[in-house]
């Protein structure tokens, strides 16, 4: 039994920091719920910060190993004053690292909740809207996309006949 308790243990660890990202995204994406954000929104806020604490966790592990690793060396070597400035240095610029990549993380998820917050007061000023605004913003769009779809007609009439006539040269070349 204690042999099966000594394997199972170190794959409960590796696991559980796992599922305590889950269990936050989860419990965040609850909160934001309350924002009344549309589903994709949520998704990708939800996702972002999904990413954010595995690699805060992966983070989290290699510096565990690393620091196991050094503690081996620091207890098996003997060590001068300088040699732990170093590594204290080191350990500092790599906290450092994992602060400025948070700082990063931050700044992007709050730029994505302004875009967010601004698609939601236009989503507001969108239902308030009368319904000859309505009929007025709808006539505006399908003539946009009439337009638009046009044009396209006609860029992909440029390329097919294009590939046609490369086809048809190509065949000459090859035939003779």
């Amino acid at each position: 039994m204690k042999q099966i308790i000594n394997r199972i243990m170190p794959i409960v660890w590796r696991i559980m920091p796992i599922v305590l990202a889950v269990l936050t995204s989860i419990a965040i994406t609850m909160v934001i719920q309350n924002l009344e954000l549309s589903t994709s929104a949520m998704v990708t806020i939800q996702f972002g910060i999904l990413v954010f604490l595995i690699m805060v966790i992966v983070v989290a592990e290699f510096n565990r190993q690393r620091i196991n690793h050094e503690s081996y060396t620091s207890t098996t070597l003997p060590q001068d004053l300088s040699t732990r400035i170093r590594i204290l240095t080191m350990a500092l610029e790599e906290s450092g690292k994992v602060i400025n990549a948070i700082e990063t993380e931050i700044e992007s998820r709050k730029e994505l909740v302004t875009k967010l917050e601004t698609q939601k007061a236009v989503a507001e000023r969108a239902i308030t809207l009368s319904r000859e605004q309505v009929d007025a913003v709808s006539a505006l769009l399908s003539d946009q996309v009439s337009r638009q779809s046009k044009k396209d007609f006609r860029i992909e009439l440029v390329k097919d006949i294009a590939i046609f006539v490369s086809g048809i040269v190509i065949t000459l070349l090859i035939n003779r």
